[in-house]
């Protein structure tokens, strides 16, 4: 057998496999979330302590899939985020520069303020040029030039809608502000 097409053959191999395991591995994600029609009911009273409030400095995961976090669900004149029209992605890829402040979640007490973190972030965008890895030397730890695939449903409706309708290969013209701080967001695909 010539080596070429034992080459060829392993290539072959390899492009298929990896294609199966990228499917594999899409199908084993969940679906997102399905918007409920009906509200929720109100929990039942019960007589057990509230639980302790966790300290701003504890590391806070990302929202999860369903919860929603009240200003970054409605608009500045408090109506609610309209819905993401049906042309947009069901899931995009993204790179995120953090720029955190004191009150955002994971952050702790006596950090900087909203403000200051916003025109840090302002200011990495104004001396970018364009370039995304730019805003990334100017961020804070916790960035990431991939930061991977999301679905629609996980983010904040805010959130979520300034990163799903933003055009493929475009950053954030402004920082988007979300619980885990200010963002400036690339979106790869």
């Amino acid at each position: 057998m010539k080596r070429s097409t034992v080459l060829g053959g392993l290539t072959i191999g390899l492009v298929l496999g990896l294609a199966v395991w990228s499917v594999s591995v899409e199908r084993s994600l969940p679906p997102p979330p399905k918007e409920a029609t009906e509200p929720a009911a109100a929990p039942a009273p019960t007589s057990e302590p509230a639980p302790a409030p966790t300290p701003a400095s504890a590391q806070v995961a990302p929202v999860a899939p369903g919860a929603r976090t009240g200003r970054f669900d409605t608009n500045d004149d408090g109506t609610p985020v309209e819905p993401l029209p049906s042309s947009a992605p069901d899931r995009v890829r993204l790179g995120v520069a953090l720029f955190t402040y004191s009150g955002a979640q994971g952050v702790p007490p006596g950090h900087r303020t909203a403000a200051a973190a916003l025109e840090q972030a302002r200011a990495a965008i104004a001396a970018s040029g364009g370039d995304f890895t730019k805003v990334l030397a100017k961020a804070d730890p916790g960035s990431r030039d991939d930061a991977g695939w999301i679905r629609r449903g996980i983010l904040e409706r805010r959130v979520e809608r300034e990163i799903f309708l933003l055009a493929k290969g475009s950053t954030t013209r402004e920082p988007v502000d979300t619980p885990r701080g200010y963002w400036v967001v690339l979106r790869t695909q």
